[in-house]
């Protein structure tokens, strides 16, 4: 036994398991499957910190199967009767896909649990197990997508919660690689585990320009496909980016414990972040800062440059076949860690919730376009050829957009979930959501839009029409920007002075990041911010 068994242990945060368990036995419910939310990977244990059960709404959609057998759905006797496990392999992989988007960072899907009988789970755990490594690998396929990671063998906690008996639990481990034997069981412990969590967020900048040929959307490039290269572009840059906690440099292998709240505010905009944010609920929060190198935008295949710079579809060039999308937004994420995980996995985990939001956000606006059969999307063919015969020669080719809005709700001791809200949605779309994809009871004050409406006449994703655009500049002015206006997310701060004047900010301008800019100059002194503003 002890050779088979796994080398870290699980610990469940305190009353989960028992909660769960004991009130499927109490209302001697039908067998049912449900996904483990957690932490992995933290020391030598992996963390459970809550079951979501699988939609009830979505078991009456369409039949599943036991043991490759159709089954009728309506008849559902108690799991302590024998009755076998119905899976539905694409509802639970679509489960899991929600569930995900709805996670802060620092958070997964880690497991997958059953509770039936014990010869109905024996029969069903070949075909669980490989339904929740198939559902946890698409995932990490997302998040590693803009990364060089491939390949990776993921594992699955499989957690049997026995019908007849509320004692009777089993915990085991399962990897791709080892499918063809038994998955291996774990220590299991109990503990308060979240009151040692904390919490870190950071408000993103991001502006995305996506250069759209309307020959090639219908010939060869979809909007997916647009937005799923200006995707990767940007999680580049946030990868290279280096974040600050509370306006300091950390070690890599500093606790996350031993990282002080400063009380004090970076600048104006964030007076107001805490109170807009919705994140800062937890014991103890602290504040990142992205310091990202500056944007430089990728050139599609179908949009060549001319030798002058200027795009061929540009309206500088008079082709009205290309048409340029703006979008913008604040992206606010937030992330958790346990306080005994280094400072290097929290900023890990920051920045793949920043990219992981920016890629919903996307994602649901190329729905949005795809699902409108009427052609009044702000993208759909007929609003792009819309925006090219505009009569302003200013705004022509130009469509400006915010992107949906990212809104917390109240989840447990502290910790938040997430959603995202479209044009003309309120909170409670967003209750509603929790309701249907957590089984989650959500109160409209506990949810909380981060972001706000936008900028300006921009429009939002599912808006008919498109906005106002950016005036028409000269290659002379678009010189200028281009040496004077990259992309930014600090602006004036003082972190930003502690970056360009200590030692630890020498060293980040040797790896490369020099090319971030400021609207303004920050207050400073000395040959350093001399030659920075170019004097």
């Amino acid at each position: 036994v002890a050779v088979a068994m796994a080398s870290r242990s699980v610990l469940f945060e305190e009353g989960v398991l028992e909660a769960t368990h004991g009130c499927l036995i109490g209302k001697q419910s039908p067998p049912c499957v449900g996904l483990v939310i957690g932490k992995r990977e933290v020391g030598a244990r992996d963390f459970v910190l809550a079951l979501v059960p699988f939609p009830e709404a979505w078991n009456d959609e369409d039949d599943g199967e036991v043991a490759g057998r159709p089954v009728c759905k309506n008849i559902k006797p108690p799991a302590a009767s024998g009755a076998a496990v119905v899976l539905n392999r694409e509802m639970l992989l679509e489960h899991v896909t929600q569930v995900t988007r709805m996670l802060c960072g620092g958070l997964s899907v880690v497991g997958v649990y059953c509770f039936a009988s014990d010869a109905s789970f024996k029969s069903a755990s070949p075909a669980l197990t490989r339904v929740a490594i198939e559902a946890k690998e698409d995932c990490v396929r997302l998040d590693e997508s803009h990364t060089t990671k491939r390949g990776v063998d993921v594992e699955q906690l499989i957690i049997h919660l026995s019908a007849e008996n509320v004692r009777k639990v089993s915990v085991k481990r399962a990897r791709r690689s080892v499918l063809a034997h038994a998955p291996a069981p774990v220590e299991v412990g109990f503990g308060k585990v979240m009151d040692s969590f904390v919490a870190a967020t950071t408000s993103y900048k991001c502006e995305l320009e996506l250069v759209i040929d309307s020959t090639a959307v219908t010939k060869k490039k979809t909007i997916r496909q647009y937005a799923r290269q200006v995707l990767e572009h940007e999680a580049a840059r946030i990868e290279k980016s280096v974040v600050l906690l509370e306006n300091e440099l950390w070690h890599d292998d500093t606790p996350v414990s031993a990282v002080p709240k400063s009380n004090q505010c970076v600048n104006a905009e964030d007076k107001n972040f805490n109170v807009n944010s919705g994140v800062n609920d937890s014991p103890f929060s602290l504040r990142a800062e992205f310091l990202v190198p500056g944007a430089a935008l990728p050139v599609d295949d179908e949009v060549k440059k001319t030798p002058d710079g200027n795009r061929t579809g540009d309206v500088e060039s008079g082709n009205t076949d290309v048409v340029t999308v703006i979008l913008f937004g604040t992206l606010t994420c937030s992330a958790y860690a346990y306080g005994r995980e280094p400072v290097s996995r929290l900023v890990d985990d920051l920045k793949r919730d920043v990219v992981r939001s920016l890629r919903a956000r996307l994602e649901f606006l190329c729905d949005e376009c795809d699902a409108d059969a009427s052609g009044a999307h702000v993208l759909s063919d007929d609003a792009r050829v819309g925006a090219t015969s505009t009569s302003s020669t200013s705004a022509k080719n130009k469509i400006e957009l915010n992107l949906p809005r990212r809104a917390f709700a109240g989840w447990t001791k502290g910790l938040k979930i997430c959603d995202y809200l479209l044009a003309g949605e309120t909170e409670v779309d967003v209750k509603q959501r929790c309701s249907d994809v957590w089984g989650l009871t959500v109160g409209v004050g506990d949810v909380v839009v981060a972001e706000g409406k936008g900028v300006g006449n921009r429009g939002f994703a599912g808006d008919a029409k498109p906005k106002i655009q950016k005036e028409k500049q000269t290659p002379k002015e678009k010189e200028s920007d281009s040496d004077s206006g990259m992309r930014k997310n600090l602006e004036s701060s003082p972190s930003y002075v502690t970056y360009v004047l200590g030692a630890a900010g020498a060293a980040m301008l040797s790896l490369g990041l020099a090319g971030l800019a400021m609207t303004q100059n920050p207050e400073c002194v000395g040959e350093t911010c001399a030659a920075l503003a170019g004097g």
